[in-house]
């Protein structure tokens, strides 16, 4: 990943092992070149995005800090760190929730 922008967002997908379909299931957001948050996306059987709950079966953001100097990291399964989603993102959200509802495939380059 590489941005001139201080402070861009990536999406995070991978393609589905079985069907090749590309499945964007996250969201990471930089302030000043450094990750700042982490969205972690859940989605239903129809492909809409589950909101928020407190639990692991809904989506949400954890909160990224630096841990020592230039090292970036936040504690797995940590309950406090266990947050709903800004509603500035929900724009975006929709938008990533047509695009895996369009099933694209990867298409590997030979």
């Amino acid at each position: 990943m590489n941005s001139n922008s201080e402070h861009p967002i990536y999406l995070i997908a991978s393609a589905d092992e079985k069907t090749n379909e590309i499945i964007v299931s996250g969201i990471a957001i930089y302030n000043k070149h450094q990750l700042t948050e982490s969205i972690d996306l859940k989605f239903d059987n129809d492909g809409n995005i589950i909101p928020f709950d407190d639990s692991e079966n809904g989506s949400h953001s954890h909160k990224w800090t630096e841990i020592s100097p230039g090292v970036l990291g936040r504690t797995s399964h940590d309950k406090s760190n266990h947050l709903p989603i800004d509603k500035k993102y929900e724009h975006l959200m929709d938008r990533i929730a047509d695009f895996n509802k369009q099933r694209k495939i990867w298409k590997q380059v030979q």
